[in-house]
């Protein structure tokens, strides 16, 4: 039979941040949510989503930043990039830096190099980037380079 009417009237719904374990509403752990259905646990927030403990669900992070530990999308460190649908900043490899919403790598343009994945930087006259744009080098066979000419 039924619970009585004044039982019945008594129960309270977890929030989407809360699991219920039969009889009281428990909160998910920072950067989790109940699952769908039943309430009956908590599952992790999906790659790129975050979740701090005054939030009742997972936030998407934005291009640039990735969950940490708080809940919270921090910001990626200088010469890493994250996308919207990432869970950790990845470092840039020599020879490109971040673009400029560090959403994604680019490789240095014709005349730059980047020996650290931070940022890329023009070569001076009379030197051109290695192949791999991680260096400049000097203009082989006599030959020069201006500022403003892509090669030697």
């Amino acid at each position: 039979s039924a619970p009585p009417a004044d039982v019945r009237s008594s129960c309270k719904a977890c929030t989407t941040a809360q699991r219920s374990n039969g009889t009281a509403c428990e909160d998910c752990a920072v950067n989790e949510e109940a699952d769908d259905a039943d309430k009956s646990g908590c599952r992790a927030c999906g790659a790129g989503y975050a979740r701090g403990a005054s939030q009742l669900r997972c936030s998407p992070c934005g291009t640039g930043t990735a969950p940490d530990a708080d809940g919270t999308c921090a910001a990626c460190d200088e010469g890493s990039v994250s996308s919207a649908s990432e869970s950790v900043c990845r470092s840039c490899e020599p020879g490109s830096a971040p673009d400029r919403d560090r959403g994604s790598c680019s490789t240095c343009s014709a005349n730059a190099v980047s020996a650290d994945g931070i940022a890329c930087v023009e070569c001076d006259t009379n030197l051109q980037p290695s192949d791999d744009h991680t260096a400049c080098v000097p203009c082989g066979g006599g030959a020069v380079r201006k500022l403003v000419d892509v090669s030697c």
